[in-house]
């Protein structure tokens, strides 16, 4: 739900954080939604976060939300992932890796250790969720809602608090979680009552978000559950071993690409240029992915569309046909992949939700609409720049 944002091009802020909430207040009302998952208050938010104020296209570079169930006696707070048209989410956030920041002048201090740090994008996204709703909009920040909320009401015993996020949210989701373990016993805290009993992350797909002191401290420090598609690229970065393998994650039906290796090269030289080693936090569980061939179908279909549409670069386009299919399949296998009953195991909740989403906003493209619509356009800007 938190990436109720993914893929709309709004012509407005208003009109973007309209649409976002519009979603979300559908789907957490929607009988079969519930039947899914229960019913959840929304507490706070969902806020939308857009570097890019100007226009004339608004995109959300964050969305984060807080919800409360009374029979799982759980508040969770869920963390968007990387926006496919978030030009913010992708440089400033995902692939700033070769500056990094010490940990400790992020929580204060104290008993942290020195050693640990996470990269600049983390520090600057984590920063980003702690700022919401930000100075352009009324609301109350997260932390001082989440203190006044626990303060004002009472909880059966053992109240958990869940911080979850796909993708860029499975960086920043464990982030955010350390953060609120390392800053809720201080004197004034926001969980200074001790109403909350067990703070937990639950990222998917996320990148390395520190090195790995800091990997060392989210498993030491929280109830850390991570999980990841064997073949999906993005929990590949930035751990240099793993970057290694995307080159040939697809080898068995598409061949290693001197373009996917560039780019893994790039990756690895700015993993290295951090001079900090960045590491999975443990447990990182597998669940085993396929190569869908179904995508590989549709992408190569648009090839061809794409070859009789744009006659003039058909050497071109041809030329980029297997980085064309890499990028569909790595787009499938980052997203849609993880409902699969062989994965998160949430196909007729992920189903249910696109429903009722048409519903709310009709007219908004699918995520696999939104992928495929953006690396046509990545890939038709290239060869017009480089032709």
């Amino acid at each position: 739900m938190s990436n109720a944002g993914f893929g709309i091009i709004a012509n407005s802020l208003s009109q973007l954080d309209g649409d976002v909430n519009t979603i979300i207040t559908a789907v957490l009302k929607d009988s079969t939604i519930q039947s899914y998952i229960g019913e959840w208050d929304l507490l706070w938010g969902p806020y939308v976060y857009t570097n890019d104020t100007t226009g004339p296209d608004f995109v959300a570079d964050n969305t984060m939300m807080m919800l409360y169930n009374s029979v799982e006696n759980a508040i969770v707070i869920a963390v968007a992932g990387t926006n496919v048209v978030s030009n913010y989410g992708w440089v400033d956030e995902d692939f700033d890796v070769a500056t990094t920041v010490q940990w400790s002048t992020i929580v204060g201090g104290g008993a942290i250790d020195a050693n640990a740090y996470v990269s600049a994008g983390t520090a600057n996204g984590l920063n980003i969720l702690l700022n919401l709703p930000g100075p352009n909009n009324t609301g109350t920040g997260l932390i001082d809602y989440l203190t006044n909320y626990l303060n004002t009401n009472t909880f059966a015993d053992g109240l958990q608090l869940i911080v979850t996020g796909h993708s860029l949210g499975g960086a920043l989701s464990p982030t955010l979680a350390m953060y609120l373990k390392q800053t809720e016993g201080a004197l004034q805290s926001w969980n200074s009552a001790g109403k909350v009993k067990h703070i937990q992350a639950w990222p998917t797909a996320g990148p390395t978000p520190g090195n790995d002191v800091f990997a060392g401290l989210l498993s030491l420090d929280l109830n850390y559950n991570s999980f990841y598609n064997t073949i999906d690229i993005v929990p590949h970065a930035w751990q240099v071993n793993t970057l290694a393998e995307i080159p040939g994650i697809y080898n068995s039906n598409i061949p290693t690409l001197p373009e996917v290796t560039a780019i893994a090269v790039w990756a690895g030289d700015q993993s290295v240029k951090s001079g900090k080693i960045y590491t999975q936090a443990l447990p990182w569980q597998p669940m085993t992915g396929k190569f869908d061939q179904t995508t590989d179908d549709k992408y190569q279909a648009e090839i061809t569309k794409l070859i009789a549409k744009y006659q003039q670069y058909k050497t071109e386009i041809t030329a980029l046909g297997d980085f064309f299919r890499f990028l569909g399949q790595a787009g499938y296998q980052h997203t849609t992949a993880y409902v699969l009953p062989t994965a998160l195991n949430i196909q007729e909740y992920s189903e249910r939700y696109q429903a009722v989403k048409d519903l709310a906003v009709p007219g908004l493209p699918t995520t696999e609409q939104a992928i495929m619509n953006a690396i046509i356009d990545y890939i038709i800007n290239y060869i017009k720049t480089h032709a």
